[in-house]
């Protein structure tokens, strides 16, 4: 039994090191089997695109293909030898129960290696490319536009109208009052004069005095903010603007003006409850008698789709027809749409031209008086090279103006110019403009504040979240739609704030009732997806936001659109769609967008083949450093079948995408020689093969040698029994000195 024993652990040793070493050979190695890689190919083709990927799911045809791959890979030397050793170390565990030995199985029949089978099918599918989804913005652009509505103008004539007890009219002392207000050429702004004069002409019954002061109460200019006061005088002048209406004409183009104040009023919530529909009616009246004001504020009411269905071909008509009379305002809007292709065809110079028409004239208008509205889009189209040269300083400047003026998006972007500076006591001043900001209710003061406690100022103010939140809930208190959506991601996300499934529902659904297509895509992310325990997927809702956000250009949600109609798994496959909705965000640059459709172009499976139009979107998608592109490009270029081959610029997008981390660019970077002309998807599936298959190996040796020792144990207790059994003590060692004392 011991000399037994000792051959045994002698042969033992023996396959286990050869074992160990094949497989550390495995581990490292390459595998260069074109009839593996032959069957890999046929197996993908063969694989279907639903269902349970497990090989005891898999038909016939298929389980046969998956079994040839695997006795494929066992004609390699290395796993050869391995099974070889494998197949000697289990037949000595045999040998201690039997003297009869298993039959040798080929490999893809013997059980203990069946989790290769499902490998080969992880592998198979590895070289279909999965991309991951494309998160949404955690904050919104910086450039984000905000509405600005142009300063009220005086009518066509300036002739007074009047009612009993009431008029509107532009005298002398109003004129002055005004000039006192907002400063002009010749008058330098101040505050005291401009409330003395309007106050004495609004005691006169002159409704503009009435509405001008609603202003100065609202936005604290000169005197303390007081929002009832404020609300009061605007109702009083609403109330004058009906009734002097109501005792003109219908073709007096005075009532004409009336008209669009009053629909100017309702839009805004001026000394009355906030009314779109009621807008649009009092705006539509107005702009057909071809008031380009009128015009200008009804196609932005179309455009955001307030009091009427959405509708941007509408909006870019009105815009139009206001710019045609030369409102610098309309001008603006129509580089918007030019520039972004909604409402019309994407013309970048149409886009261009029209901005600086707006820019240059909104300085003229400016010269001319002051506007705190005039101001702050002149210091934006400063800020952002939009229209004009960018130029920081003058855009600080125009804001600076503004926001003593007032302007609650001027104080913000003042404020936000001064953070971006660093310095410290800019940074202070930020920050007492924000708070002064807020205790007039300005809704993006709060907004600004938010932000800056949730983010901190470096070597100024530390981050406080709790500070944040009340700021940011307090803004979207006051329908703040920026506010509201980062409440909805805060609370979704949860990783500054505990997560809050319902509150972000709430908030976003906030934000996107106000058509905020981040908020939209937000939303319609979260119903596909669902949340665990929190929300069911809801995919009809999805859609539903998803399109809105799209609709409003937002190429994320395009993009999202398009993979639901490609993939077809939670509604049905509808490829024109897909190539609707991929197409709208690819022709935005989305370079996920870009990729998708570059592959469904390359493959051919669901459209036409067109190699050269994938290569072009492809090359787009890598340019904008998408790693899936430049790795799907390396792999075309190493290949050079469906296009001329160039190993140089295989190795650039390889080492771009390699350099993001993708695992599959590096492993073609190391064996850039060893592929040669091996189709580098197979070549690396079937080497992923060879270390996985050694690795089984490895654990298949821990194994057997668990079972030796309890085997050895068994053979240890059988010979001691022989030793009692012949009159020798159980300890007794003498048999191994050969019977010598």
């Amino acid at each position: 039994y011991q000399e037994q024993t000792n051959r045994q652990d002698d042969l033992r040793r023996q396959s286990g090191d050869i074992l160990s070493t094949l497989c550390k050979e495995m581990a490292i190695g390459v595998c260069n089997n074109p009839t593996l890689e032959l069957l890999l190919r046929e197996i993908s083709e063969k694989l279907p695109s639903k269902g349970k990927m497990q090989y005891g799911y898999m038909q016939p045809a298929v389980k046969n293909l998956i079994d040839a791959a695997v006795d494929e890979l066992a004609k390699d030397e290395r796993v050869s030898a391995c099974y070889d050793a494998w197949y000697a170390m289990r037949n000595e565990v045999y040998h201690t129960y039997t003297d009869n030995s298993p039959p040798k199985l080929p490999l893809s029949q013997q059980k203990e290696f069946k989790p290769i089978k499902n490998m080969v099918l992880q592998q198979v599918m590895a070289i279909r490319d999965i991309l991951p989804d494309m998160s949404v913005p955690d904050s919104l652009p910086e450039k984000s536009e905000l509405e600005i509505v142009p300063q009220d103008m005086p009518p066509d004539t300036e002739a007074p109208i009047y009612a009993p007890n009431l008029h509107v009219s532009w005298t002398a002392e109003y004129k002055q009052a005004r000039a006192y207000l907002f400063g002009s050429k010749n008058t330098t702004s101040d505050f005291e004069q401009a409330h003395e004069l309007l106050l004495r002409e609004a005691h006169n019954g002159n409704a503009f005095a009435m509405h001008d002061l609603g202003r100065m109460y609202a936005d604290g200019l000169g005197v303390d903010a007081d929002s009832d006061a404020a609300y009061q005088w605007y109702k009083q002048a609403l109330v004058g603007f009906h009734h002097i209406e109501s005792a003109m004409n219908d073709d007096e183009r005075s009532a004409t003006y009336l008209r669009y104040r009053i629909g100017k009023m309702y839009m805004a919530g001026l000394g009355t409850e906030q009314d779109y529909s009621k807008a649009v009616t009092w705006l539509t009246q107005a702009a057909d008698d071809n008031h380009k004001y009128a015009q200008y504020s009804l196609g932005s009411l179309y455009y955001r789709g307030q009091g009427v269905e959405q509708d941007y071909e509408m909006a870019f008509g009105l815009y139009s027809k206001s710019s045609e009379q030369e409102n610098a305002y309309a001008s603006y809007e129509l580089g918007k749409m030019y520039r972004d292709g909604i409402g019309t065809e994407m013309d970048v110079t149409a886009s261009q031209s029209h901005f600086q028409t707006a820019f240059n004239s909104f300085v003229a208008m400016e010269l001319e008086g002051s506007d705190d509205k005039l101001q702050y889009r002149i210091g934006q189209m400063l800020r952002d090279g939009v229209g004009a040269q960018a130029n920081n300083e003058e855009a600080t400047f125009y804001f600076e103006r503004s926001a003593a003026l007032g302007n609650p998006y001027a104080q913000y972007a003042l404020a936000k110019q001064y953070l971006k500076s660093g310095e410290p006591e800019k940074v202070v001043a930020a920050l007492k403009l924000l708070q002064k900001s807020v205790a007039i209710e300005n809704s993006m003061a709060l907004y600004a504040l938010g932000k800056i406690y949730r983010d901190g100022v470096a070597g100024v103010l530390e981050a406080n979240i709790s500070k944040a939140i009340g700021y940011f809930t307090q803004a979207a208190e006051q329908n703040n739609d920026f506010a509201a959506y980062v409440l909805g991601r805060l609370y979704l996300d949860g990783e500054s704030v505990s997560q809050d499934i319902p509150a972000a529902l709430h908030w976003l659904q906030q934000s996107a009732d106000q058509n905020k297509q981040f908020a939209q895509y937000a939303l319609g992310k979260l119903y596909r997806d669902g949340v665990d325990g929190a929300l069911e997927s809801d995919i009809h809702r999805a859609m539903e936001y998803l399109v809105a956000s799209a609709a409003q250009n937002n190429n994320f949600a395009a993009y999202a659109l398009g993979k639901l109609y490609l993939d077809g798994e939670n509604i049905s496959q509808d490829v024109p769609a897909a190539l609707h909705w991929l197409g709208k965000a690819a022709d935005q640059g989305n370079p996920f967008a870009l990729y998708t459709l570059g592959k469904v172009y390359l493959t051919g499976e669901l459209i036409p083949r067109d190699v050269p139009v994938a290569v072009e979107l492809l090359t787009r998608s890598a340019e904008q450093g998408n790693q899936f592109a430049q790795y799907t490009l390396g792999k075309l270029y190493l290949m050079g079948k469906e296009i001329e081959q160039d190993r140089e610029l295989a190795r650039h997008w390889l080492e771009l995408s390699a350099a993001q981390g993708n695992e599959y660019a590096q492993f073609f970077l190391d064996h850039f020689e060893e592929i040669g002309s091996h189709d580098p998807d197979l070549f690396m599936a079937s080497t992923n093969l060879l270390r996985q298959l050694g690795k089984i190996f490895e654990d298949q040796h821990r194994q057997m040698q668990g079972q030796i020792v309890r085997i050895d144990r068994k053979r240890l207790r059988v010979l001691r029994e022989k030793k009692i059994s012949q009159g020798h003590a159980w300890d007794d060692h003498e048999q191994e000195y050969g019977g010598k004392m």
